[in-house]
């Protein structure tokens, strides 16, 4: 019998990373599957059981981009755009908590409706 590898964790403020969980990976940062361990936090900011987290690494170029994102997501209420919960802050990194939405990515939307316009 093979022993079962413990599942990779970590805690950012009041959210626990599913890092064998990853939900993609861009340009700049990985999304991973995340959850709030707070309830009353939970319930004040109306959270869902799980969220989605961009992981960015800090750096001139990506804070400038991101500072952006984040002022755009925070300002933009549509059921169309996916929502912006918290933002946290390490020494090295950005935590970008936000919708899960498992549908899958941009991408693989457009592969879809190719299939029905070809």
């Amino acid at each position: 019998m093979v022993a079962k590898e413990p599942e990779r964790l970590k805690i950012i403020g009041k959210y626990l990373l599913l890092l064998d969980h990853s939900l993609g990976e861009g340009a700049f940062g990985n999304v991973f599957l995340a959850q709030c361990t707070d309830d009353a936090h939970k319930k004040q900011m109306n959270l869902p059981d799980l969220v989605a987290c961009k992981i960015v690494e800090k750096n001139p170029k990506k804070t400038a981009y991101l500072e952006s994102e984040i002022e755009t997501m925070l300002t933009c209420n549509s059921p169309n755009v996916i929502r912006l919960y918290e933002v946290c802050e390490t020494a090295n990194h950005f935590y970008l908590f936000m919708q899960y939405c498992n549908g899958g990515d941009l991408a693989d939307l457009r592969n879809l409706r190719k299939c029905f316009t070809e």
